[in-house]
């Protein structure tokens, strides 16, 4: 979601994110080591420097996990 976030804004100016909230979070399907997780990340709204993001964690094709997360991005002076 960071790399997103500074990506949508456009800026040459290096970058700060901070994350502000996590809502909406569920974990559907244990995780284990070696399998492979694809994290999907969609911006749904952007006002300012704030941004909103559905993500998605995958595994198999399986939703494993998802939240939406909340982030405000700054240039670092």
């Amino acid at each position: 979601a960071g790399a997103i976030c500074i990506r949508s804004l456009g800026t040459e100016k290096p970058s700060l994110v901070y994350f502000l909230t996590i809502d909406n979070a569920k974990f559907r399907k244990p995780v284990v080591p070696g399998d492979q997780l694809k994290i999907h990340v969609k911006k749904i709204k952007k006002r300012g420097n704030l941004l909103k993001f559905a993500c998605e964690a995958l595994v198999d094709g399986v939703k494993a996990a998802e939240a939406e997360i909340s982030a405000m991005m700054v240039t670092s002076d």
